[in-house]
């Protein structure tokens, strides 16, 4: 080919693989920031709408508040029940819906009968007159209804008359419904906390079963419950924030999941996903009810992949998730668009540089190749290569000299995270060792099976820290010709549980010395004023707050009784297939808001043969589990003692273990569990020949 063909060819084929490479890099990069910046706004997006719908509900908490304290409300209250109390009671719901129907909320005067049955006229005038101001309320701060309840649970009054209007909540036949609990709990004597006084979503049985929570706030007369006001909080509301198009394009949505896994808003671009109706039982909605919240592609509520931001939102006892979406053919379009414009420039560019650059092609499309393979050679080995042109004067020059400087730069950044990457290996390493001759030693002191052989028939203990050590602890220890044995619950877990554990044998091994033998509630107030010394606890001033709870058991050498004293800790008794709860002394070991000499109550209690005793600590009545994540709690663990009443005690700890594995799913474990249960014997055997108990005081 002769060198005219030939000039142009390499020419024209330089500056297309050299604009086509710097158009790929800026596209890479800027298709990149475009997405940043997108998942940036739509991470604003979700949180403008967590914004709004907080503000949203804690305004109608400080409105109910206000309301439910003024006196016009509770004036409104008084006139309206005395009214009530008029009206014959057998027929006061037939007689008040006929009056006030729901289309005609106010009333209908001629619907009066003549002559109006006793206390009908007087509860009519007196509506008339307080009716204007609760219709202009619950229109004006877009209220589904307003509805005062008087102390039997009777609605004596509703704004719109709707499906609750004259009923009785509480014996009626709303019982047992939410809003029914609702009103129970406003209008206890003892209170009630924020959580029994709102009432998720349900459908509204009076208005086409539109979605309707509701709130409820307690009226007092001098401290006291005369009534309740209860609000209802419309889906109109919520969807009214969840809909809003600002920011959401075409695809875009933000919506309501509850902790049911069902909507919460309706969504705004698909009729048939209905708040209550359609569900969203997804990983993403899972992971937001956990604690998660994030920004990431997933599928979407219309089954296509989407951008889906999820953040959790706990409103008294209640979870919802916000989840927002947009699709990602949507989000990505400004990025096509980007592609699209930088073609159109790359060949506008192909041409300018074609035509004016014959005579500089080989001074500048060689040298750019050779610096682009440096690149890529580095990407691959992350080595500094020396590479030419570096001497050239000229923009190659520069730019190969830059890529020698940066390119050196990151290699010792590499170099340097790679030695660091070693040093965390070995710090890890150390640290692993450490905690597992932590747990080597925590295990050591531990006593041995044969102590718990001599005293009872049969026995188990279940001991699983939550981490390599923990903060529970079982201990025993002969005390003089006795035997005595502790279960501890320390504070913390994982090695800050573990270093209390042994700050609590400790204060028992000194206790044994102090303590008059066959004491255990004196051994509890030795170890309490040990472990507050120790930790300074004493006093008023301080940081630290930590201590224990602790359950001691005492056999005397005759076996025939067992003395018992607790902190905190409950002693189950089943005998003849009937369980008992020993409650123990209401107050820790060691808290510094607990007095120093406080006292703990001793029991005595007959070891009769055949009686089973158990003990455990928090971690497994605490753990969170089950369908409704609720803690797993006394009353399923007293179901499982006696349902295991036919089985040996050396077999339990494996049942016990297994429902506790069962309960927790897919959970994460709280806190270290220890269960003790052990059948009495009814008399200590022979241990002449026994060596003593390596936790045995020698004095």
């Amino acid at each position: 080919m002769k060198l005219r063909y030939k000039l142009p060819t390499l020419i024209v084929a330089g500056v297309i693989i050299n604009t086509v490479l710097l158009s790929s890099l800026a596209y890479v990069f800027m298709a990149d920031a475009l997405r940043v910046a997108k998942i940036e706004t739509f991470s604003a997006l979700r949180n403008d709408r967590m914004n709004a719908l907080r503000k949203f509900l804690e305004t109608t908490e400080r409105e109910l508040a206000a309301f439910s304290s003024g006196s016009g409300v509770k004036n409104a209250l008084f006139e309206l029940d005395a009214a009530w109390a008029e009206l014959e009671p057998g027929k006061r719901a037939q007689d008040l819906r006929a009056l006030f129907p729901a289309a005609q909320p106010e009333g209908v005067a001629s619907a009066m009968p003549s002559p109006p049955p006793p206390g009908l006229d007087t509860y009519f005038l007196t509506h008339r007159r307080i009716h204007p101001w609760f219709a202009d309320v619950t229109r004006e701060l877009g209220y589904h209804d307003m509805m005062l309840v008087n102390l039997d649970g009777d609605v004596i009054y509703s704004a719109i008359k709707g499906e609750y209007f004259a009923l009785n909540l509480i014996s009626g036949g709303a019982m047992n419904s939410k809003i029914s609990r609702l009103a129970d709990a406003a209008l206890r004597e003892d209170g009630a906390s924020r959580a029994e006084l709102f009432a998720d979503f349900t459908p509204y049985a009076g208005d086409d079963e539109i979605p309707v929570a509701f709130l409820a706030a307690p009226i007092l007369d001098g401290g006291e419950s005369v009534g309740a006001l209860i609000i209802g909080l419309p889906l109109t509301a919520i969807n009214a924030i969840m809909q809003s198009e600002e920011g959401l394009g075409a695809s875009g949505e933000t919506y309501l999941v509850g902790d049911d896994f069902r909507l919460r808003s309706d969504s705004r671009v698909d009729k048939y996903q209905r708040a209550l109706r359609a569900s969203r039982d997804t990983p993403l909605v899972f992971r937001a009810l956990s604690g998660e919240r994030a920004v990431e592609q997933g599928v979407g509520m219309h089954g296509r992949p989407s951008l889906i931001g999820f953040q959790a939102l706990a409103f008294r006892g209640v979870t919802w998730v916000l989840m927002a979406e947009i699709d990602i053919d949507e989000m990505e379009a400004p990025v096509n668009q980007l592609r699209r414009v930088l073609l159109g420039v790359s060949v506008l560019v192909m041409i300018g540089l074609a035509l004016p650059g014959l005579s500089m092609a080989q001074r500048i499309a060689i040298p750019l190749g050779r610096i682009a393979q440096a690149f890529i050679d580095f990407a691959n080995t992350h080595k500094a290569e020396a590479i030419p042109y570096t001497n050239r004067a000229d923009e190659v020059g520069d730019l190969a000299r830059t890529f020698v400087d940066v390119s050196r730069q990151m290699a010792e950044n590499i170099a340097a995270r790679q030695r660091a990457q070693e040093q965390l290996e070995d710090a890890y390493a150390v640290i692993t060792s450490s905690i597992n001759y932590a747990s080597r030693i925590q295990r050591a002191i531990l006593p041995e099976e044969q102590t718990f052989n001599r005293l009872f028939s049969d026995f188990f203990i279940l001991w699983r820290p939550r981490d390599v050590v923990g903060g529970d602890i079982y201990w025993a220890s002969k005390w003089r010709d006795g035997v005595i044995i502790c279960l501890g619950d320390c504070t913390g877990h994982g090695v800050p549980g573990a270093f209390m554990t042994l700050i609590t044998t400790g204060a028992m091994d000194r206790a044994l010395l102090e303590t008059p033998q066959g004491r255990p509630d004196l051994f509890l107030q030795t170890i309490h004023q040990a472990v507050q010394r120790t930790l300074g606890q004493d006093g008023e001033s301080g940081e630290s707050d930590d201590g224990m709870e602790l359950g001691v058991c005492y056999f005397p050498p005759s076996g025939d009784r067992m003395l018992f004293a607790s902190a905190r800790f409950d002693l189950f008794i089943i005998e003849n297939g009937q369980l008992t709860d020993l409650k123990p002394t209401r107050k820790g070991i060691g808290y510094r808001g607990i007095p120093f000499d406080q006292t703990y109550k001793l029991n005595e209690i007959p070891m009769t043969p055949g009686k089973r005793f158990y003990m455990t600590s928090d971690g497994l009545i605490d753990q969170i589990g089950g369908k409704k994540r609720r803690a797993y709690g006394k009353k399923r663990f007293r179901e499982l003692l006696l349902s295991l009443q036919k089985t040996p005690m050396s077999q339990q700890e494996e049942r016990i273990m297994e429902s506790l594995v069962t309960y927790q799913g897919g959970e994460r474990r709280r806190d270290d569990v220890l269960v003790m249960g052990f059948e009495a014997r009814g008399g200590i055997a022979d241990e002449s020949n026994a060596p003593p108990s390596e936790h045995a005081p020698t004095a």
